[in-house]
Order: C-alpha cells, then structure tokens, then sequence
C-alpha cells in the first residue's frame, strides 16, 4: 500500500496510534472532533484575522473578507472591541457546526487566551505588531530523493498548513505555530512533557522548516517557533540550512 502524502498530523497520529491512522488516512472514517481542539480552532481563526487586517495595512488595503466570519477592517484591528468581536463571531461560527456543547465559560477562556497571547511580554506575539509575510499559508512538495517514489513512479507529497509567517528582517523570517492544549508527548512510554531536545527533532517543526526554504529560497534564515498559550509561551528552535 501507497502513502501518497504525509502531514504532521498523519505523522502524530501514526506515532500514537497505528490502528487509529489506518482508521483515519487510509479507510477515511472520521473521528468526532474534540471539544478542547475546536476551541483552538476558533483562537487560531482569531489570530489569522488579525495578521490579515495588519497584512491590510502594510499592503495599503482597508479590509478584507474571511471566509468565516465576513468582511473586516484593519482600521479597526486596535480596537478591543473589535477583538472581542471577532472573538465572538468566532466562537459563534465554529461552535454552532459542532456535535458538541459549548458553554459560556468556553467562550470566556479564548478570550483570555487571546487576550494572554496579545501581552504576551508587551505585545510580542502580537500579529499586528509583527511584518506578516502570511496567515494561514498552505504548502504541498513532491519529495525528491530517491526514497520518495512510489510504485507507480509518483513522487511522496508533503503538505501542511503554517499558522503564521512573519519578517524579521530581510534575512530572517520566523515561523510561529499556535497551540492551545497540553505540552505533553502523548505518543511515549512517559507521557513527558516536550522541551527544546525534543522541538529540535519535532516533525512538524522540522517539516515546516523545510516547507520555508521550498516557498521562500531567497531567505538565509528561519526560525520556527511553536507557542503554547497555555503550556508555556513560545519555544523557538535554532535551526539553520544544514538541516535540512
């Protein structure tokens, strides 16, 4: 049988459970979507509009319109009610799709948690004080060593989806990935919770460093950096060319 493409969350679901994975990628039975994992669906939407109204801004566009929750203005992005609207239409737009109950404390926690990561150290996470390069921004490669073809001469695909790309300077662009659950590493024998030896050799970091040098060749530098809102903050993993 052919694994014609990998994600990292295909990768982090073979590595927890095999049976789940044949379940899930190769029979394609759906799982019930977890609670806890939709109500970081409707943060990361939070900070995707964000990124997009500053990207607005430096790109001299006044709003633009999101899929889910409709036209928005950047003219408006500094203000907090305007955070708490978004915030809002969020929660209202995921949580009325879902199998689910949500109730108004789950509403209350990803308001604190937008507002946690907006604070954050005077903004530092902040998107609208970030140069975005991109939001939300999709890749999909063929694999082009030897090892990535297939039986009928078709090339392994790598895909994913990076929350969020901004620049730090010409040279050095810096991935962030947002996370609102947990920091433990549920697929070992320990349940230990993740630190920077085990983000070094982190798959979807190190697939998402590779995804940078395929979209963005012209830059010398990145820097990933996983952020648990609730785990942590931020961990940013020095990594350079040679690992690729």
């Amino acid at each position: 049988m052919d694994i014609n493409y990998i994600r990292s969350s295909s990768h982090g679901t073979w590595a927890l459970c095999e049976n789940q994975y044949f379940l899930s990628y190769v029979l394609g039975i759906s799982q019930r979507p977890n609670a806890k994992a939709e109500k970081g669906t409707v943060f990361h939407k939070v900070m995707e509009c964000l990124a997009n109204c500053k990207k607005c801004e430096q790109d001299g566009i006044d709003s633009f319109t999101d899929d889910a929750l409709g036209e928005l203005s950047r003219k408006e992005m500094w203000d907090d009610k305007f955070i708490r609207r978004i915030t809002d239409k969020s929660f209202d737009y995921y949580t009325k799709k879902s199998p689910n109950t949500f109730t108004e404390t789950d509403r209350t926690d990803i308001h604190k948690w937008v507002k946690k990561t907006l604070l954050f150290k005077d903004g530092m996470f902040d998107p609208r004080k970030r140069d975005i390069v991109g939001a939300e921004v999709h890749f999909d490669f063929e694999i082009e060593d030897d090892w990535g073809v297939l039986s009928d001469g078709s090339r392994l695909r790598i895909k994913g989806t990076i929350d969020l790309i901004t620049r730090i300077n010409h040279n050095i662009y810096e991935n962030i990935d947002w996370k609102t659950g947990g920091r433990k590493n549920w697929a070992s024998d320990d349940n230990i919770d993740k630190d920077y030896a085990y983000f070094q050799r982190d798959f979807q970091l190190r697939t998402y460093h590779y995804a940078d040098f395929k979209m963005f060749p012209e830059v010398p530098q990145f820097v990933p950096t996983i952020y648990y809102v609730n785990a942590g903050g931020p961990f940013s993993i020095p990594l350079e060319k040679k690992d690729i």
